[in-house]
């Protein structure tokens, strides 16, 4: 598949991905402001920084995060619901502390957020490398998830904005 298909394919795979999980997910509870959880996106989105190592893996790298927060709605502590790379885990240091305002409701309930890296056009692909996974198999992980997330806590605060991370040639 050329770089061009890759990136239609990409599209077409987020746009399928971001229906899927707003579909299936009871984004935030009444009593959450989605402009707060908006702004942690944007938070995560400037902050985040994929190692250059990884840069050029072509694998489908995702990490879903569940952060947990002391009684001022501040992040103590991060964990990782699938099991992404180590190098793509260790750049998640900068939610320690994040505090949402005093507003949010949390009441001490985990929030979920999706981070996934966009690298397919500077990424080098190697012979036998699944650079494209079909929507089918996005939608089905990550469903599957959150499924039973909302099993161990129905009450968990998912934020409805999926947080990619893109890489345009001109970083290579």
């Amino acid at each position: 598949m050329d770089n061009h298909a890759h990136r239609k394919a990409n599209k077409y795979l987020k746009a399928k991905l971001f229906g899927a999980i707003l579909f299936l997910i009871p984004i935030a509870s009444e009593a959450q402001s989605l402009s707060t959880l908006d702004f942690f996106s944007k938070f995560v989105s400037k902050n985040y920084r994929l190692p250059e190592e990884l840069k050029s893996n072509c694998e489908w790298m995702y990490a879903i995060v569940k952060v947990k927060t002391d009684n001022h709605n501040r992040i103590i502590k991060y964990e990782f619901v699938n099991k992404p790379t180590e190098g793509m885990k260790k750049p998640f240091d900068f939610l320690i502390g994040y505090q949402f305002p005093k507003a949010t409701k949390i009441n001490g309930h985990p929030i979920i957020f999706y981070l996934g890296i966009d690298n397919l056009e500077i990424c080098k692909e190697k012979p036998g490398d699944k650079v494209f996974y079909a929507p089918n198999d996005v939608v089905s992980t990550i469903t599957s998830y959150m499924q039973k997330i909302l099993r161990d806590d129905p009450k968990t605060i998912f934020v409805p904005n999926l947080v990619f991370i893109g890489y345009p040639p001109s970083q290579r």
